[in-house]
């Protein structure tokens, strides 16, 4: 048993998925949406939640997440092209389930926002 436990540890460590540059921006986007989203819970908490500092939170909440919509949607279609290129017919399958549950939940997710918005307006 032990002599199979580091050819598949080796093995695991260098098929590992590499984001290579893509790191610094994944890591950058996520602190902004992290400084962002506290700003708006503790407005909202405090009761300051409709004043300009709301606005600009959760403005750039919104375009922050716009931009990892469309950043996931552009790498999404990259790599269902790449996988029709080289046939590759189980993880294009993959790719597309998983393609088209993205898609749900954004639609789902603009149902929310458009839901909260009619239900602020309402109050």
């Amino acid at each position: 048993v032990q002599a199979l436990i580091p050819p598949l540890f080796s093995c695991a460590v260098s098929h590992r998925p590499r984001l290579g540059t893509t790191v610094h921006r994944l890591v950058a986007v996520g602190l902004l949406y992290l400084l962002f989203s506290s700003v708006e819970g503790v407005l909202r908490v405090t009761g300051g939640f409709y004043g300009t500092v709301a606005l600009v939170a959760n403005l750039s909440l919104s375009l922050i997440d716009s931009c990892v919509m469309w950043w996931i949607f552009i790498s999404l279609s990259q790599t269902t092209r790449l996988l029709k290129l080289r046939r590759n017919v189980v993880k294009l399958s993959l790719y597309q389930h998983f393609t088209n549950t993205l898609i749900f939940s954004v639609l789902g997710e603009l149902e929310e926002y458009l839901w909260m918005g009619f239900n602020v307006t309402m109050l």
